[in-house]
């Protein structure tokens, strides 16, 4: 309430002091008037100031309100080609072919701190085992980054190399565990979660399976 009056107040004074000081310039009281002018120009400009400050204050206001509502979100995306897939030539025999999903901050803001995991159980074991596959890392707004979730090593025809019964799952050692399990090549279930400091995690299901000497996926 004080603030609103500031301004107007500040008008009035410097009117008055004004017309003082030519009242009293009229009167050959020239100190009295330069004194009461000078007073006059202070008050004025403290309401130039002060608007303008409103001004600047209200701009602020409302881009901190609307950067609040910009909130980082964390999603997972599959594909069959583009980013999500690799191959590269192991050697004359062999194409390893790598499946990506690609983690994405599609919200408004700056994300971190952000891990990818990923849960599998061995061929013949009840429990799940679950790794690091990546992280932590920050992600843009829009920013897009992929991770690399499993790898199958296809022959290259004519040529057949021994079979390759395993489809790897792609994570950095983790404790006294050298690698994540493998799948059997006739198919299995993995479970991917991704999570940062500012989103709720997200998580994805994935299906790897081997027909025809190529890896397969579906994502659901």
């Amino acid at each position: 309430m004080l603030k609103r009056a500031f301004v107007p107040v500040c008008y009035i004074l410097s009117i008055i002091c004004f017309a003082v000081g030519l009242g009293l310039l009229l009167q050959h009281d020239s100190a009295g008037g330069g004194l009461a002018l000078t007073a006059s120009a202070f008050f004025l400009l403290l309401t130039k100031q002060e608007r303008l400050s409103s001004i600047h204050w209200g701009n602020l206001k409302a881009q901190f309100s609307l950067d609040s509502d910009a909130t980082g979100e964390i999603k997972i995306f599959s594909g069959t080609d583009g980013q999500y897939v690799r191959t590269y030539n192991a050697n004359a025999y062999n194409v390893i072919r790598s499946v990506c999903i690609g983690v994405k901050n599609t919200g408004g803001s700056f994300i971190s701190n952000c891990h990818v995991y990923s849960e599998a159980r061995k061929p013949g074991v009840d429990d799940k085992e679950r790794w690091l596959v990546d992280g932590p890392f920050t992600l843009n707004p829009g920013e897009e980054r992929y991770v690399q979730i499993a790898s199958y090593s296809e022959p290259v025809p004519p040529q057949r190399p021994p079979t390759n019964d395993e489809i790897r799952l792609c994570a950095p050692p983790s404790g006294t565990f050298w690698r994540p399990p493998s799948l059997a090549a006739a198919g299995g279930i993995v479970e991917v979660f991704v999570d940062c400091a500012e989103s709720k995690q997200n998580s994805m299901v994935m299906k790897f399976w081997v027909a025809g000497d190529r890896l397969n996926w579906a994502a659901f």
